[in-house]
């Protein structure tokens, strides 16, 4: 489902309680073709009750900081609710192990406030189309490393698929096991390694995996 798909149309829910910020992103996206209706809350208890008058809620932009946090923990008890519904955090904060986490409990994308309103449908876009939106900064080692990743001055975009082909090749699974596992094809495994790779900007398995593991987007094997 994207936002060229006028006939498969997603609902979104935007959860913020500053009512500027609501307003100022359901006026950007507003006129984006894919979106059926925007509709605005002002805490999670709001957004629960939404979501049960809208089930067919596609996509929801939480903001981590209301007044009733939206803690990593909040994504997994809101898709309870709402099998399938993908979650997108808003935030003021650009912390690349905030958003890690929150990307380990399976949200589709961390979008910082500053963004431009270029950038936020661009996000938006990669969401609804199945992709997961990682900002820039997250690309970025820790301070206290000398080295950013190659691809720091853009944002990583890797669709489920890929992201499900990258922590099995973390296991050390071959393209023939993932086929397996993933009930896929060989063919359509290899085009899925290949475009991990390319999306890393590395040209073997064990640096995406490096990579991954210090974008905390997989866990380290112990």
């Amino acid at each position: 489902m994207g936002f060229n798909d006028e006939e498969n149309s997603m609902k979104i829910i935007i959860a913020d309680d500053h009512a500027l910020v609501r307003e100022g992103i359901a006026h950007i996206l507003g006129d984006c073709v894919g979106i059926d209706e925007i509709i605005q809350v002002s805490s999670l208890v709001k957004l629960r009750t939404a979501l049960g008058r809208h089930p067919d809620t596609g996509l929801i932009l939480l903001d981590i900081s209301m007044s009733e946090d939206a803690t990593p923990e909040t994504l997994p008890n809101i898709r309870e609710r709402v099998p399938g519904v993908l979650i997108a955090m808003l935030s003021v904060h650009e912390n690349s192990e905030l958003a890690n986490t929150y990307f380990q409990y399976g949200a589709s994308g961390y979008i910082p406030k500053s963004v431009s309103n270029e950038v936020l449908v661009k996000a938006v876009q990669l969401i609804m189309g199945g992709s997961i939106y990682i900002p820039a900064f997250v690309l970025k080692k820790d301070q206290s490393h000398k080295h950013t990743f190659e691809r720091s001055n853009t944002s990583l975009q890797l669709t489920r698929r890929q992201l499900q082909v990258l922590r099995l090749i973390a296991d050390g699974l071959t393209n023939k096991d993932i086929a397996e596992e993933l009930d896929l094809s060989l063919s359509t495994v290899k085009t899925h390694s290949s475009s991990v790779l390319k999306a890393f900007g590395v040209s073997n398995r064990l640096k995406a995996t490096n990579k991954a593991i210090e974008m905390g987007l997989i866990e380290k094997s112990v």
